[in-house]
């Protein structure tokens, strides 16, 4: 299991993100690309494990793996 790299995902953000554009989106566009990692259950089981990323996805409402796909479908 990764441990989110806060400094590295501060620079991802500050260079490919839109203003205005969600964090959790932007978290996982950040795992994609620095974890290659695109599995949405290993997803949801890190960001679990975090708490500011935890914290993001009850601020999105998402209490499951389920959850966070529907999630990423919506925003695609």
């Amino acid at each position: 299991m990764n441990n989110i790299n806060w400094t590295e995902f501060k620079i991802f953000k500050k260079t490919t993100a839109m203003p205005g554009e969600n964090n959790l989106l932007i978290l996982i566009n950040f795992c994609k690309s620095f974890y290659n990692q695109s599995d949405v259950d290993h997803l949801y089981d890190m960001f679990k494990q975090d708490d500011l990323s935890s914290s993001m996805m009850n601020k999105n409402d998402i209490k499951s793996p389920s959850d966070l796909h529907d999630f990423l479908y919506k925003n695609r």
